[in-house]
């Protein structure tokens, strides 16, 4: 290499380091983290109840990846996005209620030419949102955009709504990344810390896919960013929190076979995270949800399939994510049936009454609703230890299998 093109390149790799120094050492201190614990919930005595139904009514061609929250009342606020197929130019964010007698009419609520003209950007395409509520009724949606490019050219916006989600406002881009601003992505629930900071789990999917977790502040700065793993076939983890400073991570794994679910965890408060490792579960490249009950019980969502999505289950696990039971089959393609099936990206909450809701994605064309009390899932927990373990299906590590699929039809 000639002298003056060596220069250059030591020149530009000094200027690069200088604005990696400045960018972090420019992000607001962050104190020590604690996670602020999920508040013990009870539910009142009552006979086991179980009920399926679909949120959205058919409004487009196709919809997909379903967030959701539960208000301080009863009932559930949903929001997902639907357009003629994923990425196209009319993809747009979608919000249905949960009323007494069944789900609202879907509105449509944010298209990319309303984010476009709020970020005053172009706005190429939306994809996938996370609803987040805070103590004092704000909310905040993160929602993924795209100017340029697939879905690697990601970034996350910020939006809030103080009328329980009915108008937004104050859009504004995270700024995730020193270069460009790209490929960020957002999937998992968000939660809080002690400190009244919010913890974001996001992934990249750049050249490799790896996740990281975002702590923001009140204002919607970004305090501090945490690597959760260092591979390049880790996305879209959903994270637990168990007590002040233990969390557990599960993560979609996108590598080659096996395909497994992945494990990840903290015990000082999400400063530093265990490796991933594979666990005992079949992942096909698909999201999984994950939430925690009392007593270091995890409840989970996953697709326990080496490939394709057309498997469904909810499963609990007594050790923290390590080994898991099928507690239900949620959805299953027909014995014989060959044709195309897929259920996927689960969003599994807990409302103020104590009951579990469970949305996700019915063959690309609905917004399928599962909703069961605790009494319901304690039965189904208490009949696991009688159970003998039953044969594995084709391509899959044997969970303790309980029940059996609950259809749906549009």
């Amino acid at each position: 290499m000639p002298g003056y093109l060596r220069a250059r390149v030591v020149v530009a790799l000094a200027a690069s380091l200088l604005f990696l120094c400045f960018w972090a050492f420019a992000m607001p201190h962050a104190p020590a983290p604690r996670f602020e614990p999920p508040r013990a919930q009870s539910s009142a005595p009552s006979e086991p109840s179980f009920a399926t139904r679909f949120a959205s009514a058919g409004e487009t061609p196709e919809v997909h990846a379903s967030t959701a929250y539960a208000p301080a009342a009863t009932g559930v606020t949903a929001f997902w996005y639907g357009g003629t197929r994923e990425g196209a130019a009319d993809v747009a964010i979608y919000r249905a209620r949960l009323i007494e007698g069944g789900w609202s009419k879907p509105h449509r609520l944010l298209d990319r030419r309303q984010l476009a003209d709020a970020l005053n950007r172009h706005v190429r395409k939306v994809g996938n949102a996370t609803v987040y509520r805070h103590p004092d009724g704000r909310l905040w949606m993160f929602v993924v955009t795209v100017s340029v490019g697939g879905w690697a050219g990601s970034s996350i916006t910020l939006v809030e709504s103080t009328d329980n989600g009915a108008t937004w406002s104050r859009a504004r881009r995270l700024v995730t990344s020193p270069f460009f601003n790209l490929s960020t992505l957002v999937r998992g629930s968000a939660f809080r810390y002690a400190d009244g900071s919010i913890g974001l789990p996001v992934y990249h999917e750049f050249i490799g896919k790896f996740a990281e977790l975002l702590r923001i502040d009140v204002d919607g700065r970004i305090l501090d960013r945490t690597r959760l793993t260092a591979g390049r076939h880790a996305l879209q983890p959903e994270v637990a929190i168990l007590d002040e400073q233990q969390a557990v991570a599960l993560l979609r794994y996108a590598g080659e076979a096996p395909r497994r679910v992945l494990h990840s965890a903290t015990i000082d408060g999400g400063r530093t995270w265990s490796a991933p490792d594979k666990i005992k579960v079949p992942n096909p490249d698909s999201a999984v949800d994950l939430l925690p009950l009392d007593r270091g019980r995890l409840l989970a969502v996953f697709n326990d399939l080496d490939d394709h999505r057309f498997r469904l289950t909810l499963a609990v696990s007594e050790d923290t994510g390590r080994h898991w039971q099928s507690v239900q089959v949620l959805e299953d393609r027909p014995e014989g049936d060959s044709s195309h099936h897929e259920y996927s990206y689960p969003w599994l909450l807990r409302a103020e009454d104590g009951d579990f809701h469970l949305l996700y994605t019915w063959n690309r064309r609905r917004i399928k609703h599962v909703q069961f009390n605790r009494s319901w899932l304690d039965r189904r927990i208490a009949g696991l230890a009688g159970r003998a373990r039953t044969a594995p299906h084709p391509g899959q590590v044997s969970l303790e299998a309980s029940g059996v699929p609950m259809k749906g039809t549009p």
